[in-house]
């Protein structure tokens, strides 16, 4: 699997960390993952770490998919998201953000974590979330 999932309930915190070749279907996957948690409640804020993606295959109406998920999950109630996107894949998280206008309470698009945790006003990441992470990822 591409990506790791992990929610932290101290910190209000989900993150899912993406890695290699990445497809629409894994996306979906991660985000079940996160809102599936048992420790997940909806005013959580999350993080979607693409900085480690190889290459990115969509379908069609895959980030539609996407922002429809989140929408049923979150019924007008969720944190913040923040997509931390490599250049080539911007383009889709803007996509992302234009399509869930309006749907949920705000979506950031970041080039870096340093970016992704001031834009939530974090110094670093909680040390378990880090760990569960990051313990074999880093490069």
């Amino acid at each position: 699997m591409p990506y790791r999932t992990t929610v932290d309930p101290a910190a209000r915190l989900g993150f899912a960390l993406f890695t290699g070749a990445v497809t629409g279907a894994d996306l979906l996957g991660a985000t079940r993952a996160v809102y599936e948690h048992a420790a997940w409640e909806t005013r959580f804020d999350s993080v979607w770490d693409a900085e480690r993606i190889g290459s990115l295959d969509l379908l069609p109406g895959d980030i539609e998919q996407l922002v429809a998920l989140k929408t049923a999950w979150c019924q007008g109630a969720c944190g913040r998201d923040v997509l931390v996107s490599r250049g080539a894949d911007a383009i889709t998280s803007a996509l992302f953000v234009h399509l869930a206008r309006g749907q949920f309470e705000a979506t950031y698009v970041v080039g870096s974590m340093e970016q992704a945790l001031r834009t939530l006003g974090r110094d670093a990441l909680p040390a378990p979330l880090e760990a569960a992470l990051f313990n074999d990822a880093k490069p």
